[in-house]
């Protein structure tokens, strides 16, 4: 009795008599459809326990992928602000320049018109490459952020359809082997095959 599961621990003495003394056939055949109770349980545990790790990774997927997005924000900062100190640098030599531009002679003064020049137009090239590097860089690190999140999204959404369809599967072949069982005790038991029945539907109601 102990190898059918515990199934028919409360039932009438009569019942555990009549199923230990009775045909090897049908005790074998009880231990084997109960026992697939307990390796339908063991899927289950294994079913959550997957579903458990897939979120757990999707977790820290989504954390790495933050921590890069932000460490990619700080190092771009950064090159912004040292591209504005070396314009800093240059807008104060460009002001030297203007200063030594009035107190220069009429030949010095065009070689320092022009210097001036010179560096008015590398300011303004090099001021719109900078924005320009810092709008592609922001516009990649959005689309690579908006790509990872939906490929997080999928991967979640086919793990959860995956279990449900797991379950499914497993609750048709449990309502099968329930109504197979019912048939066999209604042979083979004669009449204390009721108790049975009635029994493992209590049984299956508890789980």
């Amino acid at each position: 009795m102990a190898a059918l599961g515990g199934v028919f621990d409360n039932a009438p003495r009569e019942v555990k008599e009549y199923i230990s003394n009775g045909p090897a056939k049908v005790k074998q055949w009880l231990q084997s459809n109960l026992g697939n109770r307990s390796r339908a349980r063991d899927r289950d545990r294994d079913r959550d326990a997957k579903i458990r790790e897939l979120e757990e990774e999707n977790t820290r997927l989504k954390e790495q992928a933050e921590e890069r997005a932000q460490q990619q924000a700080e190092k771009q900062t950064e090159e912004i602000r040292r591209q504005a100190e070396e314009n800093q640098n240059l807008r104060a030599e460009l002001d030297k320049l203007r200063q030594s531009k009035k107190k220069s002679t009429a030949g010095t003064s065009e070689q320092t018109e022009q210097h001036t020049e010179n560096i008015e137009r590398q300011l303004a090239k090099q001021h719109a490459k900078e924005i320009e590097n810092v709008r592609a860089k922001l516009a990649k690190k959005i689309e690579e952020l908006e790509a990872e999140k939906e490929r997080l999204k999928q991967e979640a959404e086919k793990a959860k359809r995956q279990a449900k369809l797991e379950l499914r599967q497993r609750n048709t072949a449990g309502t099968a082997n329930y109504r197979l069982r019912c048939s066999l005790w209604g042979t083979c038991i004669g009449p204390f095959a009721i108790f049975g029945c009635v029994i493992d539907g209590e049984q299956r109601a508890r789980e």
